[in-house]
């Protein structure tokens, strides 16, 4: 198989969702979505809000005018798709969503890590991280952001950490 895939097929366990968060995470697919100008000077005194609930902000915003939205795996099948196929298809599920949200932050600069678990109608993965204003979770499918405390609808059965090749200091 091509390590470049778009989009791998994936089994449910551990070591085949391990598998596709390593190859399908990819930072550099997305770095044109960050903004790199530099925050204004402390001085000034313009808020700038923690990059969580900027990244929350403008997935909210790709909902809302339409240019992303979720949509369902066909049945029988587990389609993981990488974050350009995501963006360009303007589609995914929830660990298409999530695969995409985790590159985000990881391009710029930020921690996160792809969360697998259920939620009452059933299973679902999401984004969870820290940063300066500390925990967060992150639903990818909607861009609600909840700090500090999992919601406890949240069921999770473990986390996946990307490459740590992928991974700089913040």
């Amino acid at each position: 198989m091509n390590p470049m895939s778009e989009f791998l097929i994936v089994p449910f366990n551990y070591a085949s969702h391990h598998n596709a968060v390593q190859k399908l995470v990819r930072p550099w697919e997305v770095q044109h979505l960050i903004n790199r100008a530099p925050p204004p000077p402390a001085w000034l005194g313009v808020y700038q809000p923690p990059f969580a609930e900027r990244v929350a902000q403008w997935l909210r915003e790709q909902f809302d005018s339409r240019l992303l939205s979720y949509q369902s795996d066909p049945s029988g099948f587990d389609v993981w798709s990488s974050p350009a196929l995501t963006l360009r298809r303007r589609t995914g599920d929830c660990e298409d969503l999530t695969l995409l949200v985790v590159s985000i932050f990881l391009a710029g600069g930020a921690s996160a890590r792809v969360a697998i678990g259920s939620l009452p109608g059933g299973g679902h993965a999401w984004v969870e991280g820290a940063d300066a204003h500390g925990g967060f979770l992150l639903e990818a499918t909607s861009g609600e952001l909840h700090r500090y405390q999992r919601p406890a609808d949240y069921n999770l059965f473990y986390h996946i950490d990307p490459n740590p090749s992928l991974m700089r200091a913040a």
